[in-house]
């Protein structure tokens, strides 16, 4: 399990990374939610879709980091995590660095594939590691 979630984890970075927020819907459920601080809540891969385009429309990531405090199965079906990640975006000429605290529930579902049914990130005000 924690393999699966782990894997989910750099799919998620890798389709950050290109852009992609056709990609990244496809790694929640039906009924998957992002809660992302300082957007609007995503409810579905139809929104979410839509307001991953919108964050990529005004910046391009070029770093994402991400660290899992904790990986832990509730059954066999569902899994939660949590952990931090530090992410670099250029908007508008800028370099904007964001550290952040994220959790998530994850789902498996019929095909045996673990996907995301919420994630929530939020600024991280304890990190001490910033240029």
């Amino acid at each position: 399990m924690r393999t699966a979630i782990e894997s989910l984890g750099q799919h998620y970075k890798v389709y950050t990374l290109n852009s992609d927020a056709r990609a990244l819907a496809s790694l929640f459920t039906m009924d998957g939610r992002l809660e992302v601080y300082g957007s609007r809540s995503m409810s579905g891969p139809v929104a979410i879709d839509a307001g991953l385009r919108a964050e990529f429309e005004s910046g391009k990531y070029t770093t994402w980091d991400i660290t899992y405090s904790d990986i832990e199965a509730l059954s066999p079906d569902v899994a939660v995590a949590r952990g931090s990640n530090h992410t670099i975006v250029q908007m508008k000429g800028k370099t904007v660095h964001r550290w952040n605290r994220w959790m998530a529930a994850y789902k498996r579902g019929a095909d045996g594939m673990y996907r995301i049914q919420f994630l929530a990130a939020f600024p991280d005000s304890s990190s001490t590691s910033r240029p």
